[in-house]
């Protein structure tokens, strides 16, 4: 009997402490399965914080053999950042504030190269998603005369 009631006392501790435990943080991440640049096509990955808090963004972007790419792959490569980053996000977070959008584009220039790429965030608040994330091909029929563009949302356009 004695054991059961303090089975039963702390038992209730329990229910009583754990709901008011705080999570130490939250992180999401989705794969873009394949972003490409030529002469006439570039690629831009769009991130949006749909969280009431800042989260931080990492995009990491790998070559066709896996290895890492970066603005030092190969001469001429420009990566532009745009919008809602105050920096480049290329591995290394960068906080996008709460209701933001911000770009990476992998510009037209250089070589042609393709791969794939992996975004993540990470937040000190306890979101459960934070970000939607597309990826945007858009082709040139010339140096500067916009042909075409495809956006396609990833994760099914949900938030992860």
């Amino acid at each position: 009997m004695k054991i059961a009631i303090i089975f039963l006392v702390f038992s209730l501790i329990m229910t009583l402490v754990l709901p008011c435990t705080a999570i130490a943080g939250s992180s999401g991440k989705v794969i873009v399965p394949y972003w490409q640049k030529a002469s006439n096509m570039k690629s831009v990955v769009s991130v949006s914080n749909i969280s009431n808090s800042s989260v931080d963004v990492t995009i990491s972007l790998f070559d066709e053999n896996g290895n890492i790419y970066n603005e030092s792959s190969e001469s001429g490569t420009n990566l532009w950042v745009f919008w809602g980053l105050s920096s480049s996000p290329l591995d290394t977070p960068v906080a996008l504030a709460s209701h933001k959008t911000g770009q990476l584009i992998i510009d037209k220039v250089g070589s042609s190269k393709g791969g794939y790429a992996i975004v993540q965030w990470s937040s000190t608040s306890n979101e459960a998603v934070a970000l939607i994330t597309t990826i945007q091909y858009y082709a040139y029929n010339s140096a500067s005369d916009f042909g075409s563009i495809v956006i396609i949302p990833l994760n099914n356009g949900m938030p992860f």
